[in-house]
């Protein structure tokens, strides 16, 4: 399946762990195709275990989709 790149323009994308590995990667490829509105939460900002902060990302960033990537991890 292929998505055009004007579905990605006039969204707003919420890419949680966006600064990752993959999510720079995914980050990268949204931009490519054309997302011009890209929502990256930093932890600082924003500890998605809690309700609040989730909340708090949802208002600052209305995001259109969500690409949820975020995850705890140690090294590898």
């Amino acid at each position: 399946m292929s998505i055009s790149t004007d579905s990605w323009e006039k969204k707003r994308v919420c890419v949680t762990g966006g600064a990752g590995f993959l999510g720079s990667y995914v980050t990268a490829k949204l931009r490519a195709r054309g997302a011009t509105e890209i929502f990256i939460p930093r932890i600082e900002d924003y500890d998605l275990v809690r309700p609040e902060d989730i909340k708090r990302m949802l208002d600052d960033s209305r995001p259109d989709v969500i690409i949820h990537l975020a995850a705890h991890v140690g090294g590898i």
